[in-house]
């Protein structure tokens, strides 16, 4: 059963950060080869706070194998804490568009290699697009609640 239409990752580089380690450290994510699977980062150029640069770099997939792989590999780093925290939390993390949203502190993923739910900005920014029909907040909440709460 199709669980997500798409998942999209989101990273800002700011000016005083590597960009190609901010790149690398997207890329740890996806437990495929982007280039082989023809995935492009998608970088956009913006200005910050206080008019610093920053670079926005997104990674859409669309393909179901692969959001297959992408979603259980990060369900396996999550704790079964985290898993709890998420789901208590759904209400605020699912739009009535059917989108589920994550934010992952981008230190504690760029020096461990570890997943640290987080509301603040410095983050990694990761939108499900939950396969639900209807589209509507209680559907998607359930579908999402069901995922959280998988084995593997």
């Amino acid at each position: 059963m199709k669980e997500f239409h798409s998942i999209t990752t989101t990273v800002f580089s700011k000016d005083d950060e590597t960009f190609e380690e901010i790149k690398d450290s997207l890329t740890k994510f996806y437990p495929f080869n982007l280039d082989k699977e023809k995935i492009k980062i998608d970088i956009k150029k913006a200005i910050g706070f206080e008019d610093k640069p920053i670079k926005i770099l997104t990674i859409k997939i669309e393909k179901q194998n692969l959001i297959k792989q992408f979603a259980e590999k990060l369900l396996k780093m999550l704790t079964q804490g985290q898993k709890d925290q998420l789901i208590d939390e759904l209400n605020t993390r699912v739009d009535e568009k059917g989108n589920f949203y994550l934010r992952f502190d981008k230190k504690t993923w760029f020096e461990e290699e570890k997943l640290f739910i987080t509301e603040l900005g410095n983050c990694y920014h990761i939108k499900f697009k939950i396969a639900a029909y209807p589209c509507d907040k209680e559907k998607a909440i359930t579908l999402m609640k069901r995922f959280l709460q998988k084995d593997f």
